[in-house]
């Protein structure tokens, strides 16, 4: 893990902060605020392929991500007595709930 994941870590947990509670516009900006951080932390770097076409790598992206799901997965099943299958279970259910 490099200190690109730990930073992008840090900016979803900003991100998941500037969003509760927040009007529209406010999320919108939020989300614009950690693209653009996002992009300055070389979390997302294009990578050309072998024929030239441009390609985003997400992996850096992905591990920040996971960083911050697996804290929140171990903080739910010691509060909640759950094990890891029922809590991801939960979110998946929750996921699917979402009308959007």
């Amino acid at each position: 893990m490099t200190s690109i994941e730990k930073q992008t870590a840090q900016i979803v947990l900003d991100l998941l902060s500037g969003t509760e509670g927040a009007t529209s516009e406010e999320r919108r900006q939020a989300f614009l605020t950690s693209g653009k951080q996002l992009q300055e932390a070389g979390a997302l770097p294009v990578v050309l392929d072998d024929d030239g076409t441009a390609l985003v790598d997400p992996t850096k992206f992905l591990i920040g991500i996971t960083l911050v799901d697996l804290y929140l997965v171990q903080r739910l099943t010691g509060f909640t007595g759950l094990s890891r299958e029922e809590v991801m279970f939960d979110a998946r259910q929750f996921v699917d709930s979402l009308d959007i």
